[in-house]
């Protein structure tokens, strides 16, 4: 195999992994914003005030599912891109701006999560 080969295989395998991590990230926020996946070990925000109780966990997560599917998107096309580029360089520069990217809206998606879960934890206390 070439160095172009190894570096074309590199990238559809790098891209084939990103748009994967997408799809699993939209899924897995869309579920717990909709209720159908609840405070657990393994998938979604968890954080002490999300896995506090399931309205805190589902309004955390409804809260983040913009910003988190922006998020979603910026990784999914910068997995695509990795894929079709057939420069190395700009390879590199699209899966490591796709990573930013991607923390950066996830970011955004926890504050806003981590608030609107405070916020029902205090409606709950003033209840």
């Amino acid at each position: 195999m070439t160095d172009a080969e190894t570096v074309r295989w590199a990238g559809v395998a790098v891209g084939a992994l990103l748009v994967a991590a997408a799809v699993a990230l939209a899924l897995v926020m869309s579920a717990a914003a909709d209720g159908r996946l609840g405070p657990n070990r393994w998938a979604g925000m968890r954080t002490k005030v999300t896995m506090s109780g399931p309205r805190q966990w589902r309004a955390a997560h409804e809260a983040a599912l913009g910003p988190s599917m922006v998020a979603a998107i910026g990784l999914g096309l910068a997995g695509l891109l990795a894929i079709i580029v057939p420069d190395p360089f700009v390879m590199i520069g699209v899966v490591l701006a796709g990573a930013v990217w991607t923390v950066v809206w996830a970011m955004v998606g926890l504050a806003r999560g981590e608030q609107a879960a405070r916020d029902v934890s205090r409606r709950r206390r003033v209840d």
